[in-house]
């Protein structure tokens, strides 16, 4: 069994990633937090390979403290499952940009607080996860590529 866990940046290509991942056979799971992440692949496990690819979405709406998922994610690899993580990230003003063109509010933007400063809150957030992340991507302002997955796959999926 292989997981992927997709961690990131709100507007750093997280979803793009999921629908292109969905796309090639994974089974893909938006916003599941970490402290399920050892039960469902324990569902996974015992599915008789309908889920041997499963791509999980995480991200700071789980409210999680960081180190959980980094626990989780070393819990997984300990317990023989196949587990990555990628990390998707854009610069602060394509990350603006993005949350501008969709009219949605960024998840940490809270009342009277400016798009800017939820970014700059949830890059100090998220810092333990890009460092425990097997392949640290920036997607740009150009967004997720294929080639994102090359450092966790080791060749482009097809």
């Amino acid at each position: 069994m292989e997981i992927l866990i997709i961690s990131g940046l709100s507007g750093g290509g997280k979803s793009k990633a999921a629908s292109f991942l969905e796309d090639i056979g994974y089974y893909t799971v938006d916003n599941l937090p970490a402290e399920m992440m050892m039960k469902f692949a324990g569902f996974c496990a015992a599915s008789s390979g309908r889920y041997d690819r499963v791509a999980l979405v995480y991200d700071v709406r789980s409210g999680e403290p960081t180190d959980m998922l980094i626990d989780t994610l070393e819990q997984l690899k300990a317990s023989g499952v196949n587990c990555r993580m990628l990390f998707l990230e854009a610069d602060t003003p394509t990350i603006i940009n993005r949350y501008k063109e969709t009219r949605r509010m960024h998840p940490l933007q809270a009342k009277g607080l400016s798009v800017e400063e939820a970014v700059r809150r949830e890059r100090h957030r998220a810092g333990g996860n890009a460092g425990a992340a097997d392949a640290p991507a920036g997607a740009g302002s150009r967004g997720f590529r294929a080639g994102h997955l090359l450092p966790v796959h080791g060749q482009a999926p097809q």
